[in-house]
């Protein structure tokens, strides 16, 4: 089990509820946590750091529990440069920002309703900034929903794009 779920529980609940519920946004993510421990437990999960190294600083090895940990931090550096090339690079970054952008344009104007596609849109982009500070591997796969959400709400706030447009080619009133 990743700990992308524990990451969307409060994420999620946060965009579904306001003002936020404290007790069940705690739940679950106590209850994220839970399964998260007891399932890595269960499969012998040998832990964060050892996966960590075995994505991003010495490459598969057939047996990743029992790979040493490196404590160089220019290793991990390293890493997260490497995968801050690969976002940056992708338009998946830049469709996230452009729907974040534009989801605090709505609920600016429209606002602070939950839930609503805005809410749940800067949730899943906190989501992608999350996850990448944990797993820095920059793949378009991991940040699916983020996407999905971006592009809904670029498709519904296409108006706002037109309008911030047309603005753009108007000089006090003349056309540019």
């Amino acid at each position: 089990m990743r700990t992308d779920y524990i990451l969307l529980a409060p994420l999620f609940a946060w965009a579904l509820h306001s003002p936020p519920r404290r007790l069940e946004t705690a739940l679950a993510l106590g209850t994220a946590a839970l399964v998260y421990l007891a399932i890595n437990t269960a499969f012998g999960y040998p832990g964060y750091l050892a996966m960590f190294n075995y994505s991003f600083i010495q490459g598969c090895q057939p047996y990743p529990a029992e790979m040493p940990v490196s404590t160089d931090l220019s290793d991990y550096l390293s890493a997260y440069a490497a995968g801050a090339q690969k976002l940056i690079a992708s338009p998946s970054l830049w469709l996230a920002l452009l729907g974040a952008l534009l989801a605090f344009a709505a609920l600016r104007t429209d606002g602070w309703r939950r839930p609503s596609l805005p809410c749940f849109t800067l949730a899943a982009t906190a989501f992608m900034l999350a996850h990448f500070a944990l797993y820095p591997a920059g793949h378009d796969r991991f940040y699916i929903a983020t996407l999905a959400l971006s592009l809904a709400m670029l498709f519904t706030q296409s108006h706002r794009l037109a309008a911030l447009a047309r603005s753009a080619f108007q000089t006090g009133g003349q056309r540019i």
